[in-house]
């Protein structure tokens, strides 16, 4: 187990630090600039608008993933993601 002071520290970079039983694809956004710039990162990736509300509110991976093909999918169609 970790100490206080380190797991305080860790907690935002560290998955699960504290052994609880949270999604391991939670991640945690520290202010409205960084929920921006994933939501940009989005947009020039996939050429879909998530707000940064958005990012906010789902705060994981697997979340954000499945609004990203579900918007896709919207946009085309035919869209299907390249997953193995």
């Amino acid at each position: 187990p970790l100490d206080e002071s380190t797991e305080t520290v860790a907690s935002p970079l560290v998955r699960n630090p504290t052994g609880d039983d949270s999604d391991a694809d939670d991640f945690t956004i520290w202010d409205r600039t960084q929920a921006t710039r994933i939501s940009t990162g989005i947009k020039w990736a996939f050429g879909l608008e998530l707000s940064p509300e958005v990012i906010i509110a789902e705060a994981n991976v697997n979340k954000l993933a499945t609004d990203v093909v579900q918007g896709r999918r919207v946009l085309e169609p035919a869209f299907a993601p390249m997953m193995t």
